[in-house]
């Protein structure tokens, strides 16, 4: 093969673009990324990363590709319908002279806007004013066409506003223009009106253009409003620039515009117009897809997204600020009222082995893959800029990892570690966090296998949320109604929404908003009704066997628990015998869970008389937990206790996680149906109201959403539902009955597990139900839930979900008889063989129950409810 590398080849690579590359941004970033350790801790900022745009913008590109507008060239200056869209926009900003499609140029992104401003002003011997600090683009390009560069600066101690006596100094006869950033990349500081106009006054005085890069106008959340600088296009000229790719959060689409304000005609018979036109033809052009959709993006995105984005800057700025007050090396002079970052002055001398900005990030990236950009690539060195876009405990990630690096390359980290500090961890919520369900199902779970057969219940599904209730979650989302803190006590439209759904229940007196308010799920409305009621001495009735949460939350707050019985061959009715007994002058209310978990049976309506005309006599409330309300499948109907609340006041709890299959959501409410105002002569309504509002809040997003999820959801899901369970349970109470060491009193008649008691004495080498579970969990990777006393108060039981697919269900209970015959102290004669829970029907007499068996139904097992 012939030797090519000694021809003498006519061509060399140019070195025109050289000088100027080496002080663009992704110059830096590039260097300090390839610094980090892929291999070591994650790197920061995730490079990865991309914040969720605006819905409007997405549909509005899909509407383009799919319509094909956006699929010819498009002219060299622009779409038509983009520049008129961008003039529409920009005129909504009052400015003096309204803008036509001929004022605007289309660009690939803001990066093109500012070549096109420098390459169309740039003659010989000319200068330009450029910020320092300030984006580097600018003085890349400056560089590019060998346009000197003056830079003026900022007064840092009065918000960063431009000190105009290092403007006046720079200015001689060949400066045609100053560029200036707002809000400032990377200062963060938003300029006044009054500043602008004392710019454009300063700039008509002395004769040059002001080009005002306005990328980032909506990213602002201080105070200080955004004004154009083409407000004050009557004194002086203005070209603005400006892009979708910061405020959209779509850098990638890669479109933006120029658009020239013009002043009594200057921009045309100075030929700034045509070279405009005339730069752009020979250059790249923004992609027409995005141009096509521009116009749609621009009218129709709502305010709600964009005041949602701020919201999420606005905190991690207030996160990032607050954190390095605790880095006396660095400083902050000002919190931002803009953009995506942090600028901060570094204190070289604070340290014993940094000389310059550039060093500190080189290190920093090598050390702790933690990358901030040097002052330098902005033009000002001592300082360094840090990306604040990330997640609440990416940020507090970064930080610590800053502090740490600053820490010790400064020699003020601590050489001793002691023990002398005046704080230790409370041991206020030891005992309660023993006492609930999480305890023990983390306990037993981590006794299985991950790597034998598979866990039952299989705890990483998920079941599919009602559609109506996903889609007013969505639209919440994206309208924006839950974007924001709502009150304490709950958004208004959710109340409301409450009541009227309770209010179908045919109560003795109707509910109003002002009767419920929101709770962070059914949780924290038991942790509302114990702890506004709890007193000294008092004690308070909580069933046995019952949901724990009631019992952890009564420990918590050391109240006395007094535990009342069922009567488990009457359908675990209440022993009202047994609550007569319980009841002192102390005690202020009795707890009840209806549907009951774990009996799984619901009261009768004559039942609940009954509890309320014992109530009544013994002077105290009812607080009826009903969050298993929507899962009764058996022939005895839920009634709720608020149906005699005519009798005694009655305190309802619910949520929407176990009827809408979401405890995710984290919502649910607590409803006072009050008796002649006792609630209100009794305080309990402002003590609700008092708890709340130091408390934490349900999510303000599904909160909006509540309306249309009550409202609207077809009875169709719930009796879907309803007969998917129905089935579980037949099958799971035929296959206990099968088991000679399990009993169950009851077919389950709601809920979503069936209730076992365990006959200890039958077994070899077992002790009492907690160890059951736990063998059980090791030999099997099957988890049981047990009844000890501190879970659901009730030693011998346990509890076993059903809520699996059919497959799933049967291989659960297979591994269950098998592992009962093993800790048999008899040999145990082999029942018939279980009827398959898989049953194929005829579709002409059972379609209905041949469905329920290839339904997509897949719940998921919740442990903690």
């Amino acid at each position: 093969m012939a030797n090519n590398s000694c021809i003498g080849w006519k061509f060399s690579g140019c070195e025109a673009a050289k000088e100027a590359s080496a002080a663009s941004l992704s110059t830096y970033t590039s260097k300090l990324f390839a610094m980090c350790d892929p291999q070591g801790k994650p790197i920061l900022p995730p490079r990865g990363e991309t914040a969720e745009t605006c819905h409007t913008a997405e549909k509005a590109v899909v509407n383009a590709v799919l319509c094909g507008t956006g699929n010819a060239y498009a002219p060299g200056i622009g779409l038509p319908a983009a520049k008129c869209a961008v003039a529409e926009y920009l005129n909504r900003d009052d400015i003096p002279k309204k803008l036509t499609p001929d004022d605007v140029f289309m660009t690939v992104g803001c990066k093109q806007a500012i070549e096109l401003a420098v390459d169309i002003l740039a003659k010989p011997k000319a200068n330009v004013l450029l910020p320092s600090p300030g984006w580097p683009w600018d003085i890349v390009r400056c560089i590019y066409k060998k346009l000197e560069v003056r830079k003026y600066e900022f007064l840092p101690e009065k918000n960063y506003e431009i000190d105009f006596e290092s403007v006046r100094k720079q200015v001689d006869e060949n400066t045609f223009a100053i560029f200036i950033v707002n809000p400032h990349n990377p200062n963060g500081n938003v300029y006044s009106e009054s500043h602008l106009k004392q710019i454009a006054l300063l700039a008509r005085e002395l004769g040059i253009l002001v080009v005002s890069d306005e990328v980032f106008r909506w990213t602002i959340f201080g105070s200080n409003p955004f004004v154009p600088m083409a407000k004050f296009s009557t004194i002086v000229p203005v070209m603005t620039l400006g892009s979708i790719s910061k405020g959209w959060t779509v850098p990638g689409w890669r479109t933006g515009w120029a658009a020239l304000h013009d002043l009594d005609g200057v921009f045309k018979c100075t030929k700034v117009l045509d070279a405009a036109k005339q730069f752009l033809e020979i250059n790249s052009k923004p992609p027409t897809v995005i141009q096509a959709a521009i116009p749609t993006i621009l009218k129709d995105t709502p305010e709600e997204f964009f005041h949602r984005r701020q919201s999420f800057l606005k905190d991690k700025v207030d996160l990032a600020y607050s954190k390095l007050t605790h880095i006396p090396s660095l400083k902050c002079y000002l919190k931002p009222e803009a953009c995506t970052f942090l600028w901060t002055q570094l204190n070289i001398l604070d340290f014993v082995d940094i000389k310059d900005d550039e060093d500190f990030c080189e290190k920093l990236a090598t050390e702790e893959n933690l990358v901030l950009l040097p002052g330098i690539a902005f033009g000002l060195r001592g300082w360094a800029r840090h990306s604040i876009d990330m997640h609440t405990q990416t940020i507090e990630d970064a930080f610590e990892r800053l502090k740490s690096f600053c820490d010790r390359h400064s020699g003020n980290m601590a050489s001793n570690i002691s023990d002398d500090w005046n704080f230790s961890g409370s041991h206020a919520a030891r005992d309660a966090s023993e006492n609930h369900l999480g305890f023990y199902s983390s306990k037993i779970f981590a006794k299985c296998d991950p790597k034998g057969k598979s866990i039952l219940p299989p705890v990483a599904e998920t079941a599919v949320a009602e559609k109506v209730a996903r889609t007013a979650v969505v639209q919440a989302v994206e309208k924006g109604t839950g974007n924001v803190y709502a009150p304490s006590i709950g958004l208004p439209v959710a109340k409301s929404a409450v009541a009227e759904y309770l209010n179908r229940d045919n109560l003795p007196k109707q509910l109003t908003a002002d009767d419920v308010v929101m709770t962070v799920g059914c949780k924290q409305a038991i942790e509302l009704a114990v702890d506004i009621l709890a007193k000294p001495k008092a004690n308070v009735l909580l069933p046995s066997p019952g949901w724990p949460w009631e019992l952890a939350r009564c420990i918590f707050r050391k109240l006395e628990v007094r535990k009342y019985e069922f009567l488990p061959e009457q359908n675990f009715e209440i022993n009202l015998d047994s609550v007569e007994e319980k009841v002192d002058e102390n005690t202020f209310a009795i707890f009840i869970i209806n549907p009951h978990n774990p009996n799984g049976n619901v009261y009768s309506e004559a039942h609940l008389k009954k509890l309320a005309e014992l109530a009544k006599k013994r002077k105290i409330m009812v607080v009826s937990d009903e969050v298993y309300r929507c899962t009764v499948f058996g022939s005895n109907p839920f009634v709720p206790m608020a149906r005699f609340s005519d009798i005694v006041p009655v305190m309802t709890l619910g949520s929407i996680s176990k009827g809408w299959l979401v405890p995710g959501w984290r919502t649910g409410w607590l409803a006072l149906h009050d008796l002649d105002g006792v609630f209100e002569r009794k305080r309990v309504l402002a003590a609700a109201k008092e708890f709340l509002g130091i408390t934490s809040k349900p999510p303000t997003v599904i909160q909006a959403a509540i309306p249309a999820i009550l409202k609207d959801t077809p009875k169709e899901f719930f009796d879907k539902r309803h007969s998917f369970l129905k089935v579980n349970a037949d099958y799971a109470y035929s296959r206990v009955s099968d088991i000679d060491t399990l009993k169950c009193y009851m077919k389950p008649e709601a809920c979503t597990f069936i209730w076992t008691e365990l006959d200890l004495e039958k077994f070899i080498d077992i002790k009492d139900d907690k160890d059951f579970c736990e063998k059980l969990a090791a030999e099997e990777n099957l988890v049981l839930l047990p009844g000890i006393r501190t879970a659901f108060s009730l030693s011998g039981w346990a509890r076993h979900s059903i809520d699996m697919d059919s497959l799933t269900l049967e291989d659960a209970f297979d591994r269950l008889e098998s592992f009962c015959t093993r800790h048999s102290k008899w040999p145990i004669p082999s029942p018939s063989p279980p009827p398959p829970l898989h049953l194929t029907f005829h579709p002409t007499i059972h379609p209905t129950i041949h469905s329920l068996f290839h339904h997509p139904f897949h719940p998921p097992f919740h442990f903690h409810r």
